[in-house]
């Protein structure tokens, strides 16, 4: 998931995936909004334009899924 695909909106947020294993998909989240816009504002990538990776490591590059899975598991 890259910065380009996550839209706010008032009062939920839009992530489109444009590619995937079967079809396009795109989510719209409520309860997620206020979480990704925090990690918005810490994001090593928060500045690296629309290709960078949303969720990354600290030198910017991509994190694998299950560790992103296993973080969202905890919380």
């Amino acid at each position: 998931m890259r910065n380009k695909h996550v839209r706010p909106e008032k009062n939920y947020l839009v992530v489109g995936f444009p590619k995937s294993k079967t079809v396009p998909r795109t989510v719209i989240s409520y309860l997620a909004k206020p979480y990704q816009e925090n990690w918005a504002k810490l994001s090593p990538n928060k500045r690296a334009g629309a290709e960078a990776f949303f969720f990354c490591q600290s030198n910017g590059k991509p994190i694998t899924y299950a560790a992103i899975k296993k973080s969202f598991d905890t919380a």
